[in-house]
């Protein structure tokens, strides 16, 4: 065997930005007004009858003069604000419109009514006024008017124990209202424009097909325009939100509001036909989705991810059947508005320590050795030169910062909320190869609220993350001490006697069971790390039926006791019957001692021989596999006789 270690130390450090300026001038307008509703009118047997004062607060919205969107806040006898009838101008923007909204008045109320009218009735009075609803015809009134009727007995009645159980409605004649604009401060207004982007592969079933189809699929939405609209009302706090898209790309409904957070369902769609690389009749029958939930702050510009968005394709008959697609190679959902958020975010320094091993260029695999503020580490897409011999591979990791270090937040952030950052990087993984480190992408974010809080008492409970700009990053290798790799080729050979409780069966089944390893070869990798003390210990194997990782479980003086498991798929057991041979593997678990920077090995013959069958997920479990097993599918053996030795010494690199 030719090993290939190649040990790589990476440095890290970060700065970014918390959400994008946004240097679009905005085309959202808005007219705010407080509404208050008077009115006389003559009801069938009352006489003169007095309507209101009812009021009510309404905020309209145009989005470059379309996409007429209102909000009614402040009910005060009054209920059911609409706005219909838009009266446009010569420019045919949006210049007038009917607000329709119900004011309620009590019997007691009415002096010129009869004493049963008074306990048993109300007025219902729908009034409508014809307002302007741009900036330039703010104020305006063109006309008001109001159509009453009273409603008592039943439910309508102010006291239904003194009053007819029936319910019945007397008209009353249409009248004039009297709608005057109250002056009063408008809500706060903060705008956001969101898009988003992801890729993955989404498996598509098709109809009359039992197999899916996996299919690349992409999405891009446009900007989203959301408004966010708030007041303060006494002691209570008003939000609303309010959106503009085209064609119904985006969907957003009101989840929750958290303090100083309003959160919303979120649903970016796009057509199959822009789906490229889908099937004709996926591309004219299904979209893909961006689902998610995102929270906007109330009265601080602020946006957050609350979960993080998941891809998928809807199909019919329904949207409900939404195909798995699996984890997205790339997600972006960001959000900017019209005025900068945070200061500066600092992350690092970090480290990571990284080695590469490669059995003869083949089977590459790697082991963190030592990490500084970073984690989540994962390698995937190794990619290979013309010979045919690893150059690259992925590497993806974490970098996490501290809040209470960052200098440009304000306390509440501090305290709250943690930084970090995901880094993706192309790197050597053979000494040919050891100086690349090419195609650095960052991905920053902020999480606040939950497990990111230093003191989570006084923050938010649940949590959300913010994303971030990236303003400079600075990642470099760095000299560092090699480990120490000593390799033992072993094989492995046992044999047992093997009971099976197969279900049905009041007995269970002996099955003489064998056990031969083909050699396999481990690596012990160990490093003193002499500034804190610390030593790192792993193995690592290469071949084909060593099934878990190499676990070291004590460390003495110069040696290290690991514990292995052998397994062997069922089929090559003769003396089993046919439907445990499809089911069911055979394990062998033991301890060795290896020697950590000299070669020495010794065999503690502490060994465990088991057969594995559904529901165990060690099983072999093929797919002419039908049996059912009992309890969780492990049966120890017994009369265990097992040899464990080396194929030949092994040497330090």
């Amino acid at each position: 065997m030719l090993l290939s270690p190649i040990l790589t130390v990476l440095s890290i450090s970060i700065v970014a930005n918390a959400v994008h300026q946004n240097d679009v001038e905005s085309t959202i307008t808005s007219v705010f007004y407080r509404l208050r509703a008077t009115a006389t009118t003559l009801c069938f047997r009352t006489g003169a009858t007095l309507i209101g004062p009812g009021q009510v607060d309404v905020t309209i919205l145009t989005n470059g003069g379309s996409g007429i969107v209102y909000r009614a806040a402040n009910y005060v006898n009054s209920n059911d604000l609409v706005v219909s009838s838009v009266e446009y101008d010569e420019a045919i923007k949006p210049a007038f419109a009917a607000i329709h909204f119900n004011v309620v008045t009590s019997g007691a109320s009415q002096p010129n009514w009869r004493v049963a009218d008074q306990t048993c009735c109300i007025v219902n009075s729908r009034v409508t006024v014809i307002i302007g609803i741009m900036p330039d015809t703010r104020g305006q009134i063109i006309r008001s008017l109001a159509k009453s009727y009273m409603d008592c007995g039943g439910s309508f009645s102010p006291q239904p124990h003194r009053c007819p159980p029936e319910h019945f409605t007397v008209d009353c004649k249409a009248g004039v209202g009297q709608v005057e604009i109250v002056p009063e401060q408008p809500p706060k207004m903060i705008q956001y424009d969101i898009k988003a982007s992801a890729s993955g592969f989404c498996n598509i079933h098709q109809k009359g097909s039992p197999w899916a189809i996996t299919s690349e699929t992409t999405l891009a939405s446009p900007i989203i325009t959301v408004v966010i609209l708030s007041k303060q009302y006494r002691d209570d706090l008003w939000s609303q939100f309010a959106f503009f898209n085209s064609e119904g790309l985006a969907v957003l409904k009101f989840d929750s509001v958290e303090p100083d957070l309003l959160v919303t369902y979120v649903q970016f769609r796009q057509r199959g036909r822009f789906e490229p690389v889908w099937s004709a009749d996926n591309q004219q029958c299904c979209i893909a989705l961006l689902i998610g939930y995102i929270g906007f702050g109330i009265t601080e510009r602020r946006f957050t991810i609350v979960d993080e968005p998941n891809l998928t394709v809807a199909c019919p008959p329904s949207e409900l059947q939404k195909p798995y697609c699996g984890a997205a190679d790339f997600e972006q959902l960001t959000g900017q508005s019209d005025l900068a958020t945070a200061g500066p975010t600092v992350l690092g320094p970090g480290a990571l320590e990284i080695l590469f091993l490669t059995d003869n260029g083949a089977d590459p695999i790697f082991r963190t050795l030592s990490l500084v503020n970073t984690g989540d580490v994962i390698s995937f897409g190794t990619r290979y030169d013309e010979a045919n011999w690893p150059s690259t591979a992925v590497l993806k990791f974490s970098l996490t910062g501290s809040g209470l270090a960052q200098t440009g937040w304000v306390e509440r952030d501090r305290i709250c909320c943690t930084p970090k950052s995901w880094i993706t990087v192309d790197i050597g993984v053979v000494r040919e190869t050891n100086d690349i480190m090419r195609n650095v992408r960052v991905q920053t974010s902020i999480s606040c609220g939950g497990a990111s809080a230093a003191v989570p008492t006084r923050c938010p409970r649940q949590s959300f993350s913010v994303s971030c700009t990236p303003v400079s990053s600075e990642i470099k290798q760095e000299p560092a001490e090699e480990p120490s790799i000593m390799l033992y080729d072993l094989v492995a050979s046992s044999n047992a006697d093997c009971d099976v409780w197969r279900q049905g069966y009041a007995q269970a089944g002996s099955r003489y069971t064998t056990l031969y390893s083909s050699a396999v070869t481990i690596a012990i990798i160990s490093k003193v790390y002499k500034a804190s003390g610390q030593i790192y210990v792993e193995g690592a194997y290469f071949g084909s039926n060593i099934h878990i990782p190499i676990t070291p479980i004590e460390v003495m003086g110069d040696h290290v006791i690991a514990e292995l498991q052998f397994r062997e798929p069922g089929f090559k057991q003769s003396s089993w019957m046919s439907p445990d041979r499809t089911c069911c593997s055979a394990l062998l678990t033991t301890r060795l001692a290896f020697g950590m920077k000299q070669d020495s090995f010794m065999y503690l013959r502490s060994d465990v021989m088991s057969i594995a069958c559904p529901p165990n997920k060690l099983a072999e479990r093929t797919p002419a596999c039908k049996k059912a097993y009992t309890g969780s599918g492990s049966y120890a053996c017994k009369n265990v006789k097992t040899l464990v030795e080396r194929e030949k010494g092994g040497e330090t690199q």
